[in-house]
Order: C-alpha cells, then structure tokens, then sequence
C-alpha cells in the first residue's frame, strides 16, 4: 500500500435501457447507483483512492482502465452485463485473469445464483430437502402432477425482478397465465415451485482471512401484511417505498 492508500476501483453495470421485463424494473438499477456513492465516500473516508468505472455497451474500455489503474481491489457492483444477469459471473472471472482482488462471490457461486433450477437440483442431490419444482421453457396447456399452491418465478433473475403478489397461484389456470407471462416477458424459462408459508431469514456469510463467519441472522416481518397479499419479498417489497409491501415488510435483526 502507498503512502495514499490502496488504489480501490469501484465497478458496476450501467444499464442505459431495459432489455425484457417491466419499465419498473428499472427501479433496482437505479439504485446500484446510490450505493456507488456510499461506498465511494467511506473509501475516500479511510484515505485510499477511489475510482469509479462503469461498464457499458463493451468490455474492451473497462479492461483498459483495469490495466491503466492497477487496482490493489476491486469492490464488485456489477448484477449483469449489457443487460444479462446471467453474465454478471462474468465479472469475477475476468478480475481472476488479472489476478485482482474483489469483494463478493467468485463465478462459480455467482453463476449457480443465476440458475434456481440449477441449484435446487444441487441440493436434492445432497440430501437437503428443497420445495416441489418445476422448471418450463415454455407455455403448458395442462400442469400434470401439480402442487399448489406455487410460486413461479423467472429462473435467472435476482432482486426479486419478475416476482409479485401475481406470483404466488393457487389454481391451474392462474399458474398458467403466470408461467407465460415469466417466459414472454423475460425472455427466459419459468421456475414453478411449491409455496410454502414460512419465515424468511436472510443468512450472510463473510470470508477474513482466509476463515468464514456468519453475520447475525436478519428476518423478514410480515405480520403487518393486509390480508391477501402472499407473505414474500417481492419486487414491490425490495425497490417501491411507496408501496404498501415496502411499508409493511420490516427487518428485523438477529431474528428472534
């Protein structure tokens, strides 16, 4: 480390226009931007360099800066790349080849957060007991050997994009209008799964130095929900504060 400091690179993706799904959605983008200044002043607070590097349409200027900077890290925003959340394991892998160091996941685990599916066969094969699933490619006229009630989500989004009150379906032909909307919409296969009324904790797993440890466990509280809205973290509940799912779903940390 210099006298002023370690050189620290700030790096996201910046989504100029939606490629699927809903002009709400952009909402979740818009607020990767508030974090960059938040983490860029507690940077700058600590007395290292700051540099704040976008990535766009093309890859090729951000390996330029990459190489110009010499970053001593890379504190990782990125959640895509031109538009696709499946590519955001693409970020780390690259920083691996220049043998940078970052904050967050490295590909591997990124990349398996990106496929639901994918990762719930995982875990059946471990013995570890998941949800009924299913997951389509494409519209279904009749869902044989259903379970319900179910929540169909988009198999490869995160931040809850794609999923709603409209999610969760208690009869056939709802779970059909949703699965096709999931796939037109986003441009991607549906996840069906079997809805289950529980609590939801948030479990963050921290590496130093080499050891892990997990942060206090937080809960979700929607005790507050009006009736008829499903109990689940959905899109509404993340990113629109002026919705009655944002007002009403509360942290709560550690978790009783």
């Amino acid at each position: 480390m210099s006298e002023k400091g370690l050189k620290v690179v700030l790096l996201y993706n910046l989504l100029e226009r939606l490629q699927k799904g809903e002009e709400k959605d952009a909402l979740a983008e818009a607020a990767v931007v508030e974090e960059i200044g938040a983490v860029e002043s507690a940077v700058l607070s600590l007395g290292h360099q700051c540099f704040v590097v976008a990535i766009r349409d093309e890859i090729f200027s951000v390996i330029h800066w990459l190489r110009e900077i010499r970053p001593d890290v890379v504190f990782n925003l990125c959640e895509g790349v031109y538009g696709n959340s499946c590519w955001e394991m693409d970020i780390p892998a690259l920083l691996d080849l220049f043998r940078i160091p970052y904050t967050g996941s490295p590909p591997l685990t990124l990349g398996l957060c990106q496929n639901k599916g994918k990762v719930k066969d995982i875990l059946l094969s471990q013995g570890i007991q998941t949800p009924q699933y299913r997951v389509l490619d494409r519209p279904v006229s009749q869902f044989k050997n259903g379970f319900l009630p179910a929540i169909v989500k988009p198999v490869h989004e995160d931040g809850s994009l794609g999923i709603s009150k409209e999610s969760v379906v208690f009869d056939e032909p709802h779970l059909k209008r949703q699965v096709r909307y999931v796939i037109e919409k986003y441009s991607q296969p549906a996840l069906v799964e079997e809805y289950v009324n529980g609590r939801e904790l948030n479990v963050s797993v921290v590496e130093i130095n080499g050891k892990t440890d997990i942060l206090p466990i937080s809960e979700i509280d929607y005790s507050e929900f009006p009736e008829g809205i499903p109990r689940i973290c959905g899109y509404e509940a993340k990113w629109m504060p002026e919705s009655v799912e944002y007002q009403k779903s509360k942290p709560v940390c550690p978790a009783p």
